[in-house]
């Protein structure tokens, strides 16, 4: 039934209108489009200045902007299509918060005032102090402590704006102080007080004293905030006190630091000792009377709790250690050497904010502790081909958080770097990289051994110390960072260096590529000619990364010697598509050496990330050769044989053998107009594979020019295996070419399609699989047989599979995703393969996952596996099983083959 305007509860006409053309609209790409109009009718009249920014009209403007941002189906054309509207819209925020903040601090109602001195305390404006401030000094005398306590809370970060805002409180802050129930943040106001030189610290010290002397009971824990806050504020106060004034308040801090006292005091107590002088603190600690706050903590040593070990290392940084560690004549050591060792023994520790604060109290104390340890524990990690690449990284990270501590020069921070690698990714000497695995004869122990991953960390990249370095060399100084560069380049340039492996190559490109630029002792060709040397037997993501920092050395040299041209054209040859792109791009980008030069002058910064998008934004725009076609989904086949089709059979996910043809192929059928006998009187389906953007760009052609092309797009493994991890990105379908065709899914092929997709197939020798050896029985020569769904609702099923399962595992396969399925089948586990969704014309840019399901006895599936194609005729698989034992049968199967 339609509404009437006057019930619509809309704002005006034009609202309304809109609504009624959303909810009438028969599909949301319509709706969208209604939407958009109505925007970019908006925009316009903000534009020309048709209503002022504090108008009724553009309040209306901006709800049906509101509205507008809630009704969108397939969201924003672009992230910044409606920030025209934010200057108006934050104007009318403001202006509206001063009126509803004066008018609610005016209110008789306690909640109403609480929720406005909220608002005042959490987004402190200088706009908004003439209005309130005589309201917000007459509700320091207000009856309610929530009232009080809020309004002292927000003239004290309103007066981070306006410090003259503080003499409105010298004559209520004494009585606060003595208040049971608002000291705490009287305390803090009366500090800042001090500290603007409007009350003077002699005044404010006696009401803090004697509320620290209120000990609060060991079950009074309402009164320990204010205690803390209490020995807070006198620490703060030490250094504005009089010099007879310090002694005396470190003697009261001395007696809050008893065994007796919580943690928390006592923690406090020592934080707030670091305040007082010195020389105070030792003459003071130095009387026979006093008692050591040592003693307080003693007690914690031998406690195995977290956060006593943690207050426990807190209290001895917060203490300079020529007052405890025996630095001193005056005062004798504190801790015996057995007490010392178990806090030494708190670098093993599982936490590492433990650890890394017991390493920074061990350099205070004497470096040498802290080298000793680090060069024995660098000599004491085991051979790596006896560890997982996780255990190798764990042995890396807790080396460098000593080194970090240790090494504060850049050379030395390199050298032991280079050092530590060198002993986690060199294997030992008698040890081969896979021993362990070698000489297992076992083939089910074998299986196991290189499951679990041993020998990986020798082979591979240690992300995370890589990571842990760069942050590290983005945070110190220029003189720093060239040390360190130009030390890694020397220990990784060298041919025989031993420290040559994937981690330091990944670091020496880094690093250069970042901080090359820095270096003097090299010259920019020397920098060039080392990273080429790196290249020579370094897996394909160290090549990637080593390619991308020579660009950024090219564009700092004159010339390009030939020697460094022949090494990439050389490893072109012998690489895969990938890399062979990268060796192509370089050698195209070094030919005009100052258009490179002016294309990396704007760059955002000289990491590896931005000097690739930098790359591929100037590459994007030379004109384009015409792409090669490729197929859909890529398979083997014998040579000489046509490898794309206009769709893929379920024959062809099985393996058969290269045979030649008995006789001459029949020509196939021709196929009326596909759009014509398979779309006609049907609505586009939604599958739960399909995304919705991809959809409504389907559905509404004015939006086509965001469609990319995705075969000018890269597809790294590193970009599949995180699309892979990511639930969101599963189900969401690859990007059609800019000029979209249409394209059906497997699920609605009519059977002329299904015959003309198969009929390639007639002439070879057997397109199923080849018969069994005799003898083997039927059971399984159907386990091995090639299962294809073609049921409509499967896609349904698999995805509703896919969000059941839990437990995931993936991994990178060689072969293609055809293969993959072929192997899956032939491992008689029962997998029933789907079919991807190919374009019906066989457009060879098209190209979709792989997928397939174990069904159960019941019915229902237990596995699903997702093969997703990558570079050089290679995938990604991501299996989501339940079953451990099942789980590692297929991922036994994978890895193996």
């Amino acid at each position: 039934m339609e509404v009437t305007f006057g019930n619509s509860g809309a704002i005006n006409r034009a609202h309304y209108a809109l609504v009624q053309k959303v909810e009438t609209a028969t599909d949301p790409g319509l709706a969208d489009a209604a939407i958009i109009r109505e925007i970019d009718n908006i925009r316009a009249q903000f534009t020309k200045g048709t209503f002022s920014p504090d108008s009724t009209q553009c309040r209306d403007a901006l709800l049906i902007l509101l509205y507008c941002t809630t009704a969108l189906t397939y969201g924003l054309p672009r992230p910044d299509y409606m920030e025209f509207a934010l200057p108006a819209a934050a104007g009318l925020a403001e202006g509206g918060s001063r009126h509803s903040d004066r008018r609610d601090l005016e209110s008789h109602d306690e909640s109403r005032i609480c929720m406005a001195l909220d608002m005042l305390v959490q987004g402190p404006t200088p706009d908004v102090i003439p209005a309130i401030e005589n309201r917000l000094e007459e509700l320091l005398s207000h009856k309610s402590f929530h009232v009080k306590r809020r309004a002292l809370a927000a003239f004290r970060v309103l007066s981070q704006h306006d410090q003259e805002l503080l003499q409105r409180t010298m004559r209520k802050i004494h009585k606060r102080l003595r208040d049971d129930v608002v000291p705490e943040v009287a305390l803090s106001l009366a500090v800042d007080l001090v500290k603007a030189d409007i009350l003077s610290a002699e005044t404010v010290i006696p009401p803090i004293v004697d509320l620290i002397g209120r000990t609060p009971s060991k079950r009074d824990h309402r009164r320990q905030p204010c205690l803390l806050r209490a020995i807070k504020s006198l620490g703060e106060l030490a250094g504005y006190a009089s010099t007879e004034e310090v002694p005396h308040l470190a003697n009261i801090l001395l007696q809050n630091c008893k065994p007796s006292q919580p943690y928390t005091v006592i923690l406090e107590v020592f934080r707030a000792l670091r305040h007082v002088p010195e020389q105070v603190l030792e003459a003071v600690l130095s009387a026979a009377s006093t008692s050591h706050p040592i003693s307080a903590i003693r007690p914690w040593l031998s406690s195995k709790d977290r956060n006593l070990q943690y207050a426990l290392l807190a209290c001895l940084l917060a203490l300079d250690v020529r007052l405890w560690a025996g630095t001193e004549e005056k005062i004798p050591p504190q801790l015996q050497e057995a007490e010392v060792h178990r806090i030494m023994s708190l670098l093993d520790s599982n936490d590492p904010t433990i650890r890394l604060m017991t390493s920074r109290l061990l350099h205070r104390v004497d470096p040498n502790i802290l080298e000793v340890y680090l060069t024995r524990y660098i000599a004491s990690i085991p051979c790596p081909t006896k560890h997982s690449l996780a255990v190798c990284e764990s042995y890396a990270s807790r080396a460098l958080e000593v080194s970090g501590i240790l090494d504060e020069e850049g050379p030395a921070y390199a050298n032991r770097i280079l050092q530590l690698l060198q002993a986690i990714q060199t294997p030992h000497q008698g040890e081969a990289p896979d021993s362990k695995v070698k000489s297992n004869h076992d083939p089910v122990a074998s299986d196991a051994a290189k499951q679990a991953g041993w020998g990986a960390g020798v082979k591979s990249v240690l992300e995370s110390v890589v990571e842990v370095i760069l942050d590290r060399l983005r945070s110190l100084s220029d003189d720093f960072r060239t040390t360190f560069t130009e030390t890694i380049c020397e220990g990784v340039f060298s041919d025989s260096s031993p420290t040559r492996g994937p981690t330091s190559r990944v670091i020496c490109a880094a690093v250069t590529c970042e901080y090359g630029h820095l270096i003097a002792s090299l010259e920019p060709q020397a920098v060039l000619q080392g990273l080429t040397s790196c290249l020579q037997g370094a897996n394909a993501g160290v090549k990637e990364a080593i390619l991308i920092s020579m660009v950024r050395a090219a564009a700092r040299c004159e010339t390009i010697l030939d020697d460094v041209k022949s090494a990439v054209v050389s490893l072109s040859k012998s690489s895969g598509r990938h890399i062979r792109n990268r060796c192509d791009q370089f050698l195209l980008l070094i030919k005009e050496l100052d258009r490179l030069k002016e294309t990396l002058s704007d760059m955002k910064s000289s990491t590896l990330p931005d000097v690739l998008v930098a790359v591929e934004e100037h590459l994007s725009k030379q004109p384009k050769s015409p792409p090669r076609a490729v197929n859909s989904l890529p398979m083997s086949s014998p040579k000489g044989s046509p490898r794309n089709s206009p769709s893929l059979s379920p024959q062809q996910l099985s393996p058969r053998p290269s045979s030649k043809l008995r006789y001459e192929a029949y020509e196939p059928p021709s196929v009326p107009n596909a759009g014509n006998t398979s779309r006609r009187n049907r609505k586009p389906s939604y599958t739960p594979s399909s995304s919705a953007a991809s959809e409504y760009r389907g559905r509404s052609p004015e939006f086509h020019s965001f469609d990319l092309d995705p075969m000018s797009q890269t597809i790294t493994a590193g970009f599949l295996a995180l699309a892979g991890g990511d639930e969101d990105l599963r189900s969401v379908s690859h990007s059609k070419p800019s000029s979209p065709r249409p394209r059906l899914p497997t699920s609605i092929l009519t059977p002329l399609d299904s015959v003309t997709s198969r009929m390639d197939l007639i002439a070879l020798e057997s397109p199923f699989h080849t018969e069994p050896p005799s003898g083997s029985d039927n059971k399984s020569s159907a386990a091995s047989s090639p299962l294809v769904y073609k049921d409509d609702n499967f896609m349904q099923r698999f995805e509703e599979a896919w969000a059941a399962l839990m437990t995931t595992k993936r991994g990178w396969h060689e072969s293609s995703p055809t293969n993959v399925a072929r192997l899956l089948q032939d491992a008689g586990l029962g997998f029933v393969i789907a079919l991807p969704e190919t374009d019906v014309f066989g457009d060879p840019a098209v190209v979709h996952d792989v997928v397939g399901l174990i069904p159960s006895a019941t019915g229902q599936a237990q596995t699903a596996v997702r093969l997703r194609p990558g570079e050089d005729d290679s995938c990604l698989w991501v299996l989501k099983c339940d079953d451990a034992g099942l789980r590692a049968a297929i991922g036994g199967v994978l890895q193996r083959s």
